[in-house]
């Protein structure tokens, strides 16, 4: 290997060092905890429980965004029909 190209591996090493030093602080600020104080306000006593929100005919409302990323098919292919 020659002289130059040692010499510019070394810069490179030496950049990715100093960017690493002077991010490390900003990682480690970001993940200090934040003092807790106490809560102000007490919970509600009385607090009714969750319910499903239900469509007009009483079925649950299941609109949303539905997403396939998981390559799991929503519905099952054409040629299945044996059940489980």
């Amino acid at each position: 290997m020659n002289r130059r190209f040692l010499a510019s591996l070394g810069v490179t090493a030496l950049a990715i060092g100093l960017v690493i030093i002077l991010l490390a602080p900003l990682s480690a600020a970001g993940q200090a905890q934040k003092a807790v104080s106490a809560p102000t306000t007490k919970p509600a006593a009385s607090a009714k429980p969750w319910t499903v929100p239900k469509t007009p005919d009483g079925q649950p409302d299941l609109q949303g965004y539905w997403t396939n990323n998981s390559y799991t098919p929503l519905e099952r292919p054409n040629g299945v029909t044996k059940e489980f």
